[in-house]
């Protein structure tokens, strides 16, 4: 049900048809892209503003697929749903910045799951050069960076799955160049990935975390998390 692997997907997709000069199947990529997750909203707004100043000549025709692919998209929501689409929409995008989506109720921080002993290997960022050809992705970079700080729960570690995916891009030529830095991160990778010793997904996590409540408190008790409701 969560689809950042399905938005990336398209949306990186949409960014190869976009270099290689194919534009109108490029603008429909993006519409699939948008529509499988919204909340990479800002990734795309990043991408027009890019293409509207210096990439003039493909924004046209990508915008106008775009557009046509998007409308229908939600013909198809609207017969399907009616104004019940515009009312959910509204709800959640309410309580996302109010109630629950920006990490309101939590003790766990962004800097906490940034700064940690898995993430050494991104340090290899202060390393690289400007390159006016990857302007695009250092903009996305910085764009979605403040976008989870300020606007994303720092709860749910999937959030950080499209940076890590540009910085990865971006690291490339240095771990490419220092052939050393790239056996050593895949060695740390694989400690880290060993060190974990939990078995159960979150969502088992939180029934097991439920079970044990209900043993250990009297009386009927409702358990809720932005996760799952059990």
């Amino acid at each position: 049900m969560l689809s950042d692997s399905m938005g990336l997907f398209f949306f990186f997709l949409s960014l190869y048809l976009m270099q290689i000069k194919k534009y109108k199947l490029s603008g429909l990529m993006v519409s699939i892209a948008l529509f499988a997750r919204p909340s990479y909203l800002i990734l795309f707004l990043i991408t027009f503003m890019y293409l509207m100043f210096l990439k003039k000549e493909s924004l046209k025709k990508i915008f106008i697929s775009f557009f046509i692919t998007s409308i229908f998209f939600l013909l198809y929501i609207f017969a399907y749903n009616g104004e019940l689409f515009v009312i959910e929409g509204i709800r959640f995008t309410q309580g996302h910045f109010s109630l629950w989506g920006i990490g309101q109720n939590s003790d766990v921080s962004w800097y906490s799951n940034i700064f940690t002993l898995a993430n050494i290997p991104f340090l290899c960022l202060f390393f690289i050069k400007f390159n006016k050809k990857y302007l695009l992705l250092y903009l996305l970079f910085i764009g979605y960076f403040i976008w989870i700080i300020f606007a994303q729960n720092p709860e749910n570690l999937r959030h950080l799955i499209p940076i890590i995916l540009l910085a990865s891009i971006l690291v490339s030529p240095v771990l490419g160049k220092y052939k050393f830095l790239l056996f050593l991160s895949v060695i740390f990778n694989i400690y880290t990935i060993f060190s974990y010793t939990n078995t159960y997904s979150p969502i088992d996590q939180i029934i097991q975390d439920i079970k044990i409540n209900r043993i250990n408190t009297s009386g009927p008790r409702k358990s809720a998390s932005n996760d799952n409701i059990e």
